[in-house]
């Protein structure tokens, strides 16, 4: 009976750090549901995702090939770049992927580039992108984009 019990506890431990895992944000800590969504693809993606006083500009190209180049500017609602940090990750949740970390630098004030060479997989993707200005609150929106078959 013990074996039982110890395996009953051991599989419940596991599906809560797997629920914790999916819950974390992009940048690893726990995160807020997203502020703003837009549903994109199939096809190059470029949109403009408003929170408050920020609009984060998302693009991606080709979309769904082998690498896909991946970019995201945030200004304030007057045009100014962001003063903060941006993570972002990427999850295919209909296949109970948790989210990973989508490594992005700075290429200009305000503006992230990188890669999703990952991102190849037909069927309905999650990016989110967290970001924590210099001084507000953080933030984060996402792109539900769908990859077809081929």
């Amino acid at each position: 009976m013990v074996p039982l019990v110890s395996a009953a506890v051991i599989s419940a431990g596991l599906v809560g750090v797997g629920v914790w895992a999916q819950q974390r944000g992009p940048d690893g800590s726990g995160g807020a549901p997203p502020n703003a969504t837009a549903a994109v693809g199939p096809g190059a993606v470029d949109t403009v995702l408003a929170s408050g006083d920020y609009r984060v500009r998302l693009r991606v190209s080709p979309n769904g090939s082998d690498v896909n180049r991946l970019s995201v500017d945030v200004r304030s609602s007057d045009g100014r770049p962001l003063d903060g940090r941006v993570a972002v990750a990427a999850s295919m949740p209909a296949m109970g992927m948790p989210f990973g970390p989508v490594p992005v630098r700075p290429t200009s004030a305000g503006s992230y580039g990188g890669k999703l060479a990952f991102y190849r997989m037909p069927g309905l993707w999650e990016i989110r992108v967290r970001v924590t200005p210099q001084q507000g609150a953080p933030f984060a929106v996402r792109a539900r984009d769908t990859i077809p078959i081929g």
